[in-house]
């Protein structure tokens, strides 16, 4: 409860007994005439006593005055108690002498009118914090929504603001107004910091502020003050249009304020505050700490000393020299920082007086500037004892920028792992190390958890405030490159730009990764010459930079854009002396040419594992160059396949969108900021089982029991094009052919199919109801089914005859997805509809199998072909076929035992006339010339079962 509250409640209770009420509201301006409105008050308020009534006397902000003035209000005061009548004031702590000369008078200070109770908030902490427990701050907190979770802070500012104005009153002397000014300013801080200003206060004013001014939250257990809502770095900023009001007094005390900040190593705050000085003395800070302000996110305060000053020259010796050169190091070209450090090499004899943190950031700086531009490829700059956090940073960053001009992505990933301070991106080393680690961790096939998101945002917004005509560009380009190597997206935003700039200002590394990056993308969207031209500029770069990393990846590159293009390249035999990246290209070339590929020849590749920071790239050879992809994924071994699928993929964010020229429409981004292509929500597997998932997550089995909706479901995903008549659902589910009578127990059914598949989405319904035409259909753009992937890659098999290798890769696939079939039994199939497409899909996967094993053997693969086989075989399809390949391939392998057991087994199963009959002999001329092969004496003659 506030004064005003206080006073409204006494007020309301005075009211209701019946008491004539005399209420005066007094403000500033009402000064001189005070005394007299008090008097006059008091008259009427006796002539009401002396007739009987009951009279309550309510004055709000009664101004202070001199000794004649204070005089009259006490003996009006007086009166009105005299005549027992109840009054009740307000007055500041400048008008304490009112209350002082009052007998037995009951005084509430402002902690005695502070909430000690915050409960009712959802962090106690946070009200606490922002409020101090003053009344009007707690309004401001509940009515700005912070009890349901959704605060606004306008509201909170508005009654800060006017907080802090009554708490800078122009009553106050000159000695106090600034003390709290100075508290307000610095926000929080120790008594020793107003020390070091010049203001000493007394203990007895101390204690005065902590009694009637709760929002100074003065601190006589901490030594200190905490001002409530200044101490915050992301309210105060909302402050500075009141503090400016106090002109040259409020500027000379900025600079003080700042330069102590600055000193403590708050450069955020400081810089802040060197927006509220005069335009000289916010040059002198710059001059002074406009490193620190740079490397904390503050370049705009740091702007005006690049037209400002001497001209760099011999003859400067002067700080801004150093806040020039980190400009410079960080949005500099090539000739201006090189220009810059000469300027340093002047000025050195100065600068090492006292500025040593300072020129150490810079010599950072530059070091990470010469790595990129390929001039060095590890930090030069020696450790030192004194080394801090930023000088820390900034090493390890040049260190891990290193690490990836030479490929090695792991050892810059373990160096980033459980560095602390990338998790606090709040200034630019920090930043640098977060994003480092987000770029590796996307190449290293990793998924980013939701706090990691978040310091993302945080980190992308520090560079753009550092950098933003330099890094905050290839930040953007580089996030973009990580998603395109890992095939999340197919452009780079702002690619041409960011290679243009990396090329103006000199960073060779970037420029080449940038153009291996978009190249990668070329051929994902299918401009071959695009990506080889690219990738030759690649390799020119790379050399030039000195990274034999940059230059393989971009002749894998080179490689698979002209495989693409349909040329083959020559296959180079001798692959001792290359690199991992040369070796996958190699790999490429073979699979274009129909050679088979052997993993285990290959130096510093097994087939056991596959190294994760070469992800990209082979899923660059594995996915992007078409055919001899296809061919290429043959060869694999389990755990590269394995490894290519563990790539992580992206959710989609809705709150972020990349416009553009997409036809297509918005293109979705993660917080990341990664590609995600348009994903359906709902995922329905009839192979091997019924299984549905929405999000990720899977639907309970008994949910799809609910109304029919699972068999709804199964006809609907069997169908072709997912499309189904209403009354034919009608039918094959219920056996009820009167649609009329029926359309209540369909329309149920419907909608509780719809609410399993996640409900409407954007806009689209995942179970369409066409009342046209009396259908329904399966939004294929919000549903997945399995059987769609394997009935493409079933055609793939029968449009492939004749290339071997590629129908191999379709059989492969639809083996895998197979499972055992579609999921019998879910539908009462009344119409048998279900049943027909179910036996229709198991015949076409039969016979796809039965072509593949040939084609198999054709390749000269019996272990493949035997498998192919089996699955034929099992689903008892095309049987002489499929037998004769099997056998063929036993008999490739030298396994005639198993071709004995077979002919043995199928010898009991006994023979029958006719058509049968046809059919053993078929059967046993293929295992007598599988064993013949072999010169076995027991093939003459029909094979005999064991009696």
């Amino acid at each position: 409860m506030g004064k005003t509250r206080l006073l409204k409640s006494i007020l309301s209770i005075e009211t209701r007994a019946g008491s004539c009420v005399k209420y005066s509201l007094f403000v500033p301006e009402d000064a001189s005439s005070a005394p007299g409105r008090i008097v006059r008050i008091a008259r009427e308020v006796v002539a009401s006593r002396r007739a009987g009534k009951r009279v309550a006397v309510l004055l709000e902000g009664v101004p202070p005055g001199d000794e004649s003035d204070v005089g009259r209000e006490l003996r009006a005061i007086r009166k009105m108690l005299g005549a027992g009548a109840l009054v009740a004031m307000t007055i500041s702590p400048d008008s304490a002498v009112l209350f002082e000369s009052l007998d037995d008078a009951i005084r509430f200070t402002g902690q005695d009118l502070c909430i000690r109770d915050f409960s009712e908030f959802p962090d106690e902490d946070q009200a606490l914090h922002l409020s101090h427990g003053v009344p009007s701050l707690c309004a401001a907190l509940v009515s700005g929504g912070l009890l349901e979770g959704r605060f606004s802070s306008v509201r909170y500012l508005d009654a800060l603001k006017r907080l802090i104005i009554s708490h800078l009153r122009s009553s106050l002397s000159d000695e106090d107004l600034m003390l709290r000014l100075a508290m307000i300013l610095l926000g929080r801080g120790s008594f020793d910091d107003l020390g070091e200003l010049g203001l000493r206060p007394d203990g007895e004013t101390l204690l005065w502020m902590h009694e009637c001014a709760p929002a100074l939250g003065i601190d006589f257990v901490a030594d200190g003050f905490s001002v409530v809502g200044a101490d915050d770095q992301e309210i105060f900023p909302g402050l500075a249009s009141v503090l400016g009001e106090y002109g040259a007094i409020a500027s000379e005390l900025c600079k003080s304020c700042a330069e102590l900040l600055a000193r403590r190593g708050e450069y955020v705050r400081s810089a802040m505050l060197a927006r509220l000085c005069v335009d000289e003395d916010a040059l002198a800070l710059a001059a002074s700490y406009g490193v620190g302000y740079i490397l904390s996110g503050r370049l705009a305060e740091c702007e005006g000393l690049q037209n400002a000053g001497t001209p760099i020259g011999q003859d400067l010796c002067m700080p801004a020299v150093v806040t020039r050169q980190a400009m410079l190091e960080l949005s500099g070209t090539t000739s201006e920082y090189a220009r810059g450090r000469l300027a340093m090499g002047y000025a050195r004899t100065e600068l090492a007086q006292g500025y040593g943190p300072a020129t150490r950031y810079v010599s950072l700086l530059g070091n990470v500037r010469d790595v990129l531009s390929g001039r060095v490829s590890r930090p030069l700059c020696a450790k030192s004892a004194d080394d801090d956090e930023w000088s820390r940073l900034l090493r390890l960053h040049a260190t891990v920028l290193g690490l990836c001009a030479g490929g090695e992505l792991t050892s810059a990933f373990a160096l980033l792992l459980d560095e602390p301070r990338r998790r606090s991106p709040k200034d630019l080393p920090s930043a640098l190390a977060c994003l480092d680690f987000s770029f590796l961790r996307c190449l290293m096939g990793e998924a980013a958890t939701a706090e990691e998101e978040g310091e993302l945002v945080v980190a992308r917004e520090v560079i753009e405030r550092c950098s933003p005509k330099r890094l905050s560009i290839y930040r953007k380009a580089l996030e973009s490159s990580a998603s395109i190597l890992m095939g999340r997206r197919e452009s780079i935003e702002g690619l041409e730009l960011a290679i243009a700039r990396a090329g103006e200002y000199g960073d060779l590394l970037v420029e080449a990764a940038l153009l291996v990056s978009g190249a990668v993308g070329d051929l994902g969207a299918d401009s071959c010459s695009r990506a080889h031209v690219r990738a030759t500029r690649a390799i020119e770069l790379a050399d030039a930079a000195n990274s034999k990393y940059l230059a393989s990846a971009a002749r894998l590159v080179l490689l698979a854009a002209r495989i693409a293009m349909g040329e083959k390249p020559p296959v180079q035999r001798k692959i001792v002396d290359l690199t991992p990246l040369d070796q996958l290209g190699v790999m490429l070339v073979k699979a274009s040419h129909g050679e088979r590929v052997r993993v285990g020849s290959m130096r510093g590749l097994s087939s056991k594992s596959f190294p994760r920071e070469l992800l990209w790239a082979l899923g660059l050879v594995a996915t992007r160059c078409g055919p001899a992809s296809a061919a290429l994924r043959l060869s694999l071994p389990d755990s590269w396949s394995r490894a290519l699928e563990a790539i992580p993929t992206p959710p989609v964010c809705m709150g972020e969108r990349c416009g553009g020229d997409n036809l297509e429409g918005e293109i979705a981004l993660d917080a990341a900021g990664f590609y995600r292509p348009p994903a359906r929500r709902a995922s329905v597997r009839l192979l091997g089982g019924l299984n549905v998932s929405v999000d990720g997550i899977a639907v309970p089995i008994s949910r799809l029991g609910r109304r029919h909706a699972g068999e709804l479901l199964c006809l609907l995903a069997m169908a072709r094009g997912h499309r189904l008549r209403k009354h034919e659902a009608l039918e094959a589910i219920w056996g009820d052919r009167d649609y009329v009578r029926g359309m209540q127990k369909l329309y149920e059914c419907v909608s509780t199919l719809r609410s399993i598949l996640g409900g409407r989405h954007d806009g689209m319904d995942p179970l369409v109801s066409n009342r046209t035409n009396g259908s329904l259909e399966l939004n294929e753009e919000l549903v997945s089914v399995d059987i769609d992937e394997l009935r493409a890659d079933l055609d793939g098999v029968f449009e492939q005859e004749g290339s071997d290798r590629f129908l191999l890769a379709h059989a492969a696939r639809a083996r895998r997805l197979y499972g055992g079939g579609a999921v019998v039994g879910a539908v009462p199939d009344v119409t048998g509809a279900y049943g027909r497409q179910a036996r229709k899909l198991r015949r076409t996967y039969s016979d796809a199998m039965v072509s593949a094993a040939s084609a198999a053997l054709r390749e000269g693969r019996p272990y493949m072909s035997s498998l192919f086989a089996r699955s034929a075989i099992q689903e008892g399809g095309r049987s002489e076929d499929a037998t004769e390949a099997l056998v063929k391939a036993l008999a490739m392998m030298g396994r005639f035992e198993e071709i004995r057991e077979m002919w043995d087994e199928y010898a009991r199963s006994g023979r029958r006339g006719g058509a049968a009959a046809e059919a053993a002999s078929t059967f046993d001329r293929i295992f007598r010339e599988a064993l013949e092969s072999r010169g076995d004496d027991e093939t003459e003659g029909d094979r005999q079962p064991d009696k």
